[in-house]
């Protein structure tokens, strides 16, 4: 008879020592997996980007103009009066943003027909008699359209629908630049009173420098975005001026702050956003709530371009190709014509399609 000296199992030690080494391969292999999910995030990104381009063209074949970023006042140049006076300015008109009106050319056309609007959404229409019902927002029909969600207008790096913002949600917003100086304003619907609820967009387009007017400082009405309240611009008037390459059409923002998100944009109203603050970079500090710090601690808030990826903010060009403006020192000081630098100045030429500057921008676009 005879008896075999094989074991049964793996002794204790053996056991420790495989556990270790597989922890070893996890923590070798997970910053690769994270890089690797990124670039296809990113790469996701980019085509949303290019779609929206894209769709702006075939607007462009069908009306001879590009979509205006939105349906605001119109007279862009007049500064609104503040808080309370502004609400009633401002609420005579649609205030429709250019992804709703480019929705027949994303696969969105059954919801673009139930939208209802007072009287239309022509690029002419007056000032609204009466109370301001106007608005995109006071209507139900609208409200109930706006909770729809799409993946094509979301950075799948953000998560923007896993979240709830403190403060809410912007269903409007309006630059002006008048006599009364330069103003970037809007207006949100409070968390909890149903703001969380509406579909929200990482994609705007961008406004130029800060918008257009004859009045506020003439520096930031030099370099005005291909697409901007009510504008009617044709892609041969960009072509013959700064070129469609050479310009900047939709850019990512996360709406908010990035650590703890005070905002996010409605994708039915939210149009545009002027380059004016430069780009903020999530991770680091806001200042004052108001104006980002200095560019090492720059930050991000719901006035400025941004995004989740770690070198720098995706844009669409005018010919519809995708690149990634670096965050760079773009971020601008303070709200003021003599406090900029060279990489901010670089952003706005970039952003404005009809500035005549042909600068290298080789250093900023990746």
């Amino acid at each position: 008879m005879s008896r075999s000296n094989r074991r049964s199992a793996f002794t204790l030690i053996e056991l420790l020592v495989v556990i270790a080494i597989i922890a070893l391969l996890m923590a070798l292999l997970l910053p690769a997996i994270q890089k690797v999910r990124e670039a296809a995030n990113k790469m996701l990104c980019a085509s949303n980007l290019r779609q929206l381009a894209i769709a702006a063209h075939d607007y462009h074949t069908d009306y001879q103009k590009l979509p205006p970023a939105y349906l605001g006042p119109q007279k862009d140049n007049i500064s609104p009066p503040p808080a309370a006076g502004y609400m009633a300015f401002s609420w005579n008109y649609q205030h429709v943003g250019c992804l709703f009106l480019l929705l027949p050319y994303m696969e969105g056309d059954n919801i673009f027909k139930q939208g209802q609007f007072v009287p239309n959404l022509s690029l002419d229409q007056p000032p609204y008699p009466g109370n301001g019902s106007s608005l995109w927002y006071f209507n139900t029909t609208n409200q109930f359209l706006a909770r729809y969600k799409f993946k094509i207008f979301q950075c799948p790096s953000d998560e923007l629908e896993n979240l709830t913002p403190t403060v809410g949600c912007f269903i409007t917003l309006h630059t002006a630049n008048g006599t009364g100086g330069n103003v970037l304003t809007g207006g949100y619907v409070p968390t909890g009173s149903g703001g969380e609820l509406f579909g929200r967009s990482n994609y705007i387009a961008c406004g130029g420098l800060f918008g257009r007017g004859n009045g506020g400082n003439p520096y930031y009405n030099g370099y005005h975005g291909m697409m901007m309240n009510r504008t009617r611009t044709s892609l041969g008037n960009v072509t013959v001026q700064d070129g469609t390459a050479n310009t900047l059409m939709f850019g990512e923002s996360l709406g908010g702050q990035s650590q703890v998100r005070n905002f996010v944009f409605s994708w039915f109203g939210c149009g545009q956003l002027p380059i004016a603050w430069g780009l903020g970079q999530p991770g680091l500090p806001v200042g004052n709530g108001f104006y980002p710090g200095p560019p090492a601690n720059g930050g991000c808030d719901w006035y400025q371009f941004s995004a989740r990826h770690a070198t720098g903010v995706q844009f669409s060009f005018g010919d519809a190709h995708v690149g990634t403006i670096k965050y760079a020192n773009t971020a601008k000081l303070a709200f003021s014509f003599n406090v900029f630098t060279a990489d901010w100045s670089i952003l706005c030429q970039i952003a404005g399609y009809d500035d005549g500057y042909s600068n290298d921008t080789s250093a900023l676009i990746d």
